[in-house]
């Protein structure tokens, strides 16, 4: 490719990005098989990146401008065997003299464009974007479940790096501006207002995991107003176990409309009641009486010893 000076790799290294959709998802045998676990990760953490926004100056009309040059420079470097990384992508983008923030983009380009587009992600190794003849077929929802909990095993760092850092990229400035705020004064408990009150605990707790916080928090609780109608009151309370969990949670939850919520954005702001112990202390002691687990706080973590000394 012309201006491109991009070192091939060894085949052994190369992803399998056959420009032909028969050679991704067929064994050396040549029988049909079901698609590649590395697809099947792409597809997956495509699902993942559904609440990725796009960055600041990038419009859908940039997007459909950007998509025949991702695909020739896709073409142009699977011809030269090398492989279609994101990082030599985005090298020959900027070479062609696409812009930043167009470039930061084509995670986007991929779920917005997935007839075309599919990220491949190997056990090791960068990950690739792979030209589609057609689309794949769509992964059932058992698959995508049981894909969920794979790649938090399997690939914690990849996907926190992909998902967590893509989406602090594609922040608004004023959540930014609030993280950094809320740290100075040593914040770890958040409120998280304006959530739907139709969704449970179990629900948010979830989309926490998925959106690279997992094993980040140490209290969560979302009151409810025990009416029997199993709503909540919109609101919720979360400790993080540092202050930059709490930075980057605040910086890619605030102001945001996930999980459904439409009128208004989603509010972070720091908690009355700071840190999990005094949480606990807070609204534990009244809430053994309440049979359903799922309406309890969630307390993560053993508890301090008890002195015997008043």
């Amino acid at each position: 490719m012309p201006g491109a000076q991009l070192a091939p790799a060894s085949r052994e290294a190369l992803p399998k990005a056959s420009l032909q959709l028969e050679h991704l998802v067929c064994n050396p045998s040549g029988r049909r098989s079901p698609i590649g676990p590395e697809l099947q990760r792409g597809q997956c953490i495509g699902v993942l990146l559904k609440m990725k926004r796009l960055p600041p100056g990038v419009t859908a009309a940039h997007l459909a401008v950007l998509r025949p040059h991702v695909r020739e420079t896709i073409k142009n470097l699977v011809h030269s065997q090398v492989p279609p990384t994101l990082s030599n992508i985005t090298e020959c983008l900027r070479r062609e003299g696409v812009g930043e923030p167009a470039c930061k983009a084509l995670l986007n380009l991929c779920h917005i464009f997935s007839s075309t587009f599919c990220l491949w992600v190997p056990e090791e190794g960068e990950v690739s974007i792979v030209l589609l003849e057609e689309p794949l077929p769509p992964l059932p929802e058992k698959t995508i479940q049981d894909l969920h909990m794979a790649v938090a095993r399997r690939l914690p760092h990849k996907l926190n790096m992909m998902n967590l850092a893509c989406m602090r990229e594609a922040a608004d400035p004023s959540s930014r501006e609030l993280a950094e705020e809320l740290a100075r004064d040593g914040v770890t408990t958040l409120m998280i207002k304006n959530l739907p009150t139709s969704l449970q605990q179990p629900q948010v707790m979830d989309e926490i995991d998925n959106t690279g916080f997992g094993g980040k928090y140490d209290f969560f609780y979302m009151p409810g107003n025990f009416t029997g109608h199993h709503k909540s009151l919109g609101y919720a309370f979360l400790n993080l176990k540092d202050v930059q969990s709490m930075k980057d949670f605040v910086t890619v939850w605030h102001g945001t409309k996930r999980l459904g919520a439409k009128e208004y954005p989603l509010k972070v702001s720091a908690a009355d009641v700071q840190g999990r112990d005094a949480n606990a202390q807070n609204f534990g002691p009244r809430m053994h009486r309440i049979r359903n687990p799922s309406l309890r706080p969630v307390i993560l973590g053993p508890f301090p010893e008890k002195s015997d000394q008043a």
